[in-house]
């Protein structure tokens, strides 16, 4: 169990984190540092790792990421820490570059990137930004339907569903807009404010609900 625990990751030699996936991440220096919140007995988080490295010699061990975890513990005290480190060899055989994609890291992400993409989506729409909600909606909705197909995953498929009806009702998150009024002579009319039409009680409720379950993939709860 612990509180506010937070998570440092510093890149090996000639390595760049380019993306913690589905997280906001500060950086500090050459490394990234990212919020994993409090922890619950037997809860757990996954932290995706988006990096790039120069070129190795065959064969050659290379370091990619040290993460470094710090946390309160829940009864009080001093700060706790926890390290470990990620390596892997460098491979110049393209069949066993193949072979090492791990289904299940590249699962995580698709879900995590929906996840993240669906909050975001809603955050552009709150804001009045619906062109770039729409765009960002579409490409979740895009992987969501991939990932179900190549992860063989009904909670994706279900995202598809969820999504798909968000399309039709994202705009209703928008805020009112000012549309100019006409005046038959004299002064200009004032602008009037157009609100978008509003979703049905039941839509607003799914709204929340995916909304709320989205956070909560994001959250690893």
């Amino acid at each position: 169990m612990a509180r506010g625990a937070q998570i440092h990751l510093t890149p090996g030699p000639g390595v760049t984190i380019t993306e913690v996936v589905g997280m906001q991440a500060v950086a500090d220096g050459r490394a990234q540092v990212a919020q994993l919140g409090d922890l619950t007995e037997g809860q757990s988080r996954d932290v995706f790792v988006r990096v790039t490295t120069k070129g190795r010699h065959d064969g050659k061990s290379m370091e990619l990421v040290d993460a470094h975890v710090t946390y309160a513990p829940t009864e009080g005290g001093a700060e706790l820490a926890v390290d470990s480190y990620v390596k892997l060899a460098a491979s110049s055989d393209a069949a066993r570059l193949k072979d090492a994609t791990v289904s299940e890291i590249e699962h995580g992400v698709t879900s995590l990137r929906v996840a993240d993409g669906t909050v975001k989506a809603i955050a552009l729409a709150r804001d009045g930004d619906l062109p770039s909600a729409r765009k960002l909606l579409e490409a979740s909705l895009r992987l969501a339907r991939e990932g179900e197909k190549k992860f063989g995953d009904k909670a994706l498929g279900q995202k598809v569903i969820e999504l798909t009806k968000l399309r039709k009702t994202i705009s209703s998150l928008a805020p009112p807009r000012e549309e100019a009024a006409s005046s038959n002579g004299g002064a200009p009319a004032p602008p009037r404010m157009m609100k978008p039409a509003a979703a049905s009680p039941e839509e607003a409720m799914a709204l929340r609900a995916v909304h709320g379950d989205a956070m909560k993939q994001m959250q690893g709860e």
